[in-house]
């Protein structure tokens, strides 16, 4: 169940469902933050979570901002609300990683400091230095194995 004290604000723009967490934060058993028994979470996106690709269109992006894990921030031409992008490596915006974007990743690689790939190969860039390459592969990799 989504707590209480994470229902969103009132005004434009924020949402009040569960954006399916990775790991909602929580302050332990003795209720308390700021103690030893912290949980902080994990606010990464799960499948089926409101707030992928729903993420303000107006808002101008500058090249080059990444999400708190440093990949792109706009993934399958929209961003979601929060701090991480969802659906790196998934080239056909399903956000599985599968056969099909096994195949669009070796479409994209551009081996070592290409420094530029084709429209929708961004993301495979897990680094976010603007080429695909071998360490790119491995974060793909790591990816698929979870």
């Amino acid at each position: 169940m989504f707590p209480n004290w994470l229902r969103a604000p009132s005004g434009d723009g924020n949402i009040g469902d569960d954006p399916f967490f990775v790991r909602i934060p929580d302050p332990g058993l003795d209720g308390v933050w700021g103690t030893d028994d912290d949980d902080y979470g994990d606010l990464r996106l799960t499948a089926g979570s409101l707030a992928i690709n729903a993420g303000d269109p107006s808002g101008f992006l500058q090249p080059g901002v990444t999400d708190l894990d440093g990949h792109a921030r706009v993934l399958c031409g929209r961003v979601d609300m929060g701090a991480y992008e969802f659906g790196i490596g998934s080239y056909d915006c399903d956000g599985q990683l599968d056969l099909i974007d096994w195949g669009y990743l070796q479409a994209c690689f551009t081996g070592t400091d290409a420094g530029a790939y084709a429209d929708g190969c961004e993301v495979f860039d897990f680094e976010y230095d603007l080429d695909v390459d071998l360490i790119d592969f491995a974060g793909f990799q790591d990816a698929i194995d979870r």
